[in-house]
């Protein structure tokens, strides 16, 4: 969770610019000027999904104690109860927000090392195959 965090983080300060940076050179053209609205209008879509995937991760984490595969049930009563309680700690004034962010951190680096290593296993795949 830690290494997912710090990635999360440098995801979360890279992504503004980078999606600013796409949106303005898809405008450029007749056909990206929807695609540069549609990829405006999908970056809030992509940080709640972030925030979810870091609730799973966290009710993961914590009810998920033997290390194994754990079964749909568990997984869905561990991921709203690890929501709920990241909400709730949410709501307190002065950390909060820290922790709603450490929480997202956490879904944007999980979401990108799983990105990441389907990558590299089709290519090790590919690789093998030759």
């Amino acid at each position: 969770p830690f290494i997912s965090t710090l990635l999360g983080l440098i995801v979360l300060a890279v992504s503004p610019v980078l999606v600013l940076t796409l949106m303005v050179l898809l405008m450029i053209t007749i056909v990206g000027i929807p695609l540069g609205l549609i990829l405006l209008f999908i970056y809030p879509v992509v940080l709640f999904l972030a925030f979810a995937f870091g609730g799973m991760a966290v009710g993961d984490l914590v009810f998920n104690r033997k290390g194994g595969q754990a079964g749909l049930g568990l997984r869905a009563i561990s991921f709203l109860v690890a929501l709920a309680a990241i909400v709730a700690l949410g709501m307190i004034p002065v950390i909060g927000w820290l922790i709603v962010s450490i929480v997202l951190c956490i879904g944007l680096g999980a979401w990108s090392v799983a990105i990441f290593s389907r990558h590299n296993d089709r290519i090790a795949t590919t690789d093998d195959a030759v």
